[in-house]
């Protein structure tokens, strides 16, 4: 029992006072509802991500210019007006008559209007300017090329330090705690692309420093447990060990932090779901959810959360619970 309440009293500190409620279940058996998915994760300090770089296949047309693309300007008529350039690595572009301007980010199409509209200004009356992609998107190739001089190659598996960072090979330190994966990888694309328009990253996560559960009480293997993808309530108890001699499943509680800080706390009947061949599989277990096997014997609900959460918990919570009997 000691044990337990050492696993009980370290996980359940994440929780905070609020009520509880009563999952019935009725016979014949229909089972409680599925229990409401969680927002998408949002990443944080702990968290493992992994980062696939490639280059893609950008149509000239579509392709959005970078630092070092080099550019042959032509205007009809005008020979003495050609000129090959490169961008310089502040993304700017200078042409006769025409005041330095930022290419980078801009398609061929509109780097030809900017420097056709320039030279108009200029007094250079109908100037018809054909600009050129010599040579695009070089960072791109020697970003690869370094990778792939790593035994991981093009992948890099990366760890979310404590200030919630990363350090993102080529760019140094970029913030991602508060991210989901989706947002994130939008962000890394938009800012890389900035400078390597053809380079591609996809953002996996490898692991979630959030999704573990706690599962406590008259359980054989006491502890909390890593998630691997969805883990119903079943599941939870199974990695636990079940139930001890002194464990009672038709009193199952299941504690979650509501998304205003509340305990949503929810006792379930595991040992009628069982008898009548359902294994409950549509009641999750969330990231950093508690699962109690509440003693044989225990008549009162109020009494068993006072038993396993005052008691054991160092501070006073002051938590008031609300607990409707069972039917």
């Amino acid at each position: 029992m000691q044990k337990a309440n050492a696993f009980l009293a370290t996980s359940l500190l994440l929780l905070s006072a609020g009520c509880a409620s009563v999952v019935t279940l009725n016979s014949p058996f229909e089972g409680p509802p599925a229990t409401p998915l969680p927002a998408p994760y949002r990443i944080s300090p702990g968290d493992g991500l992994t980062l696939e770089f490639s280059r893609v296949f950008v149509p000239v047309e579509d392709y959005h210019l970078g630092v070092n693309d080099r550019l042959s300007i032509h205007v009809q008529k005008r020979e003495d007006l050609q000129l090959d350039t490169t961008i310089a690595p502040d993304g700017t572009v200078a042409f006769h008559f025409v005041a330095r301007f930022k290419a980078v980010g801009k398609t061929i199409d509109e780097v030809q209007k900017i420097l056709q509209d320039g030279l108009v200004a200029a007094g250079i009356a109908k100037a018809t300017v054909d600009v050129f992609l010599v040579e695009g998107d070089t960072l791109t190739q020697e970003f690869i090329d370094m990778l792939l001089r790593s035994p991981t190659g093009s992948t890099r598996a990366l760890s979310v330090n404590r200030g919630g960072m990363i350090s993102l090979p080529g760019t140094g330190q970029v913030k991602v705690a508060g991210f989901t994966l989706e947002e994130l990888e939008t962000e890394l694309n938009r800012m890389l692309q900035e400078r390597m328009p053809s380079l591609q990253v996809i953002v996996n996560s490898s692991f979630n420093a959030d999704a573990m559960y706690t599962v406590v009480g008259e359980v054989m293997r006491p502890g909390t447990f890593t998630m691997a993808g969805d883990v119903s309530l079943i599941e939870a108890l199974a990695s636990a060990g079940w139930e001890t001699e002194y464990g009672e499943l038709s009193r199952v509680l299941l504690m979650s932090r509501g998304e205003d800080d509340v305990i949503d706390a929810n006792l379930y009947d595991v040992d009628d779901a069982l008898a009548h061949g359902n294994p409950l599989p549509m009641v999750r277990v969330r990231p950093r959810d508690v699962v109690v096997i509440l003693r044989t014997g225990v008549g009162n609900t109020n009494r068993a959360i006072e038993q396993y959460i005052r008691r054991n918990l160092p501070i006073n919570l002051g938590a008031s619970y609300r607990l409707n009997t069972p039917n």
